[in-house]
């Protein structure tokens, strides 16, 4: 290859890694929450049992909370009762509470399970509800959170807990429950009158709108630009990778039919490093990216909280920018300084050769006057 493209790319090289190696490392949080928001129950086994769990724990177990009159406690988060695995409940009333038919894997407990004779006993028994979900009494020690959690996939959990712990200090617990509880609120479809439990639930106003706003937030979840956003980022490196092949197929042709002006090859050097310096936009809006989640939306680790929803569409419509537009924005900027630089070039050159071509024309000229006298004074004698 030419040795001009062979700077220019050397060039480009340095120029991006030196800039990328200025950008501090941060965590990617956006792929963190579109892994476990994503990630869905697909063990039928493990659905059946968490319908079953609600229509035989939950919603009783609720609906005594009701009648306690404990609304007006506040040592219990609201929040922290909307769903299957609230520790209050599991802790205070799920032990009064147990499974209408054997469960796979818990032991027949004769004093427990009444319903059958000693003589003949299930293979299965009808554990209590705290034993249900924390895997008490089974005999893989295995209980229905345990199984809801394997649904994750392990690699990307592990990564995942690595990072929450890191970046906000959680205990593994806390974000197992966390994710457990986006992965079950997946199914609110299937549990009656789960998808109402937050009005149950909720202390203020805030809980009278809560089922719209979750209706409202679940649609605008469902048309969220980013999963597009996802695949941009995942498309872009190769559709730079394209666009640099393009330039090189197409630049011997470039150079031929410019006869090879120097502005062209001016232009052509800086669009070339243009394209490559896409790859330093796209690490500062990765960067800007997550910094922006941590700041406006501090409990992002919360993987399913509709709370965020507007913070996260603004975010998502400035990275889309850095991403989509301002690549173009910045290869029309350098094409244009490209344009203007080769024109200047061009210009400068074409003052360098003046001199030259003035003496030359000059000389011409002076010869041409000295011949045309000399041949008139021949003809006069």
């Amino acid at each position: 290859i030419p040795i001009w493209w062979m700077g220019v790319n050397a060039i480009s090289n340095a120029f991006n890694n030196a800039a990328i190696l200025g950008i501090p490392c941060t965590s990617d949080i956006r792929l963190m929450r579109y892994s476990v928001n994503n990630t869905q129950i697909k063990d039928a086994k493990t659905r059946r049992e968490l319908r079953l769990f609600f229509n035989d724990c939950y919603f009783p177990a609720l609906g005594e909370y009701l009648e306690r009159q404990d609304l007006h406690n506040t040592q219990i988060d609201s929040r922290d009762l909307n769903w299957l695995g609230s520790p209050y409940l599991i802790n205070q009333v799920y032990p009064n509470y147990r499974a209408k038919q054997p469960i796979y894997g818990f032991d027949y407990n004769p004093s427990r399970d009444e319903e059958w004779d000693p003589a003949n006993p299930p293979i299965d028994g009808m554990p209590d509800c705290r034993q249900w979900w924390t895997g008490q009494g089974h005999f893989l020690g295995e209980g229905l959170r345990t199984q809801v959690l394997n649904q994750l996939d392990p690699t990307i959990w592990t990564w995942v807990k690595s990072q929450v712990a890191q970046l906000k200090g959680e205990p593994d617990a806390a974000i197992e429950d966390i994710a457990i509880r986006a992965m079950v609120n997946k199914e609110k479809p299937f549990f009656s009158g789960l998808s109402n439990l937050e009005a149950y639930t909720d202390k203020g106003f805030q809980g009278a709108v809560t089922g719209t706003a979750g209706q409202v937030g679940a649609l605008l979840e469902s048309i969220t630009f980013y999963p597009k956003m996802h695949m941009v980022k995942a498309a872009s490196p190769i559709i730079q990778a394209v666009i640099l092949m393009l330039l090189v197929v197409v630049l011997p042709f470039i150079l031929v039919f410019s006869s090879y002006k120097i502005s062209t090859v001016i232009f052509m050097s800086i669009v070339f490093f243009a394209v490559r310096f896409w790859t330093v936009l796209w690490a500062i809006g990765h960067w800007l990216d997550n910094h922006l989640l941590d700041a406006l939306t501090p409990q992002w680790y919360w993987f399913d909280t509709p709370d965020t929803l507007i913070a996260d569409e603004i975010i998502g419509f400035v990275i889309a920018m850095l991403y989509i537009v301002l690549p173009l924005f910045w290869l029309g900027a350098l094409s244009w300084v490209g344009f203007r630089v080769g024109s200047a070039m061009n210009a400068t050159v074409d003052n360098m050769r003046s001199p030259a071509s003035s003496a030359g024309a000059s000389g011409g000229n002076l010869a041409k006057s000295t011949a045309t006298r000399g041949a008139s004074g021949l003809k006069k004698k």
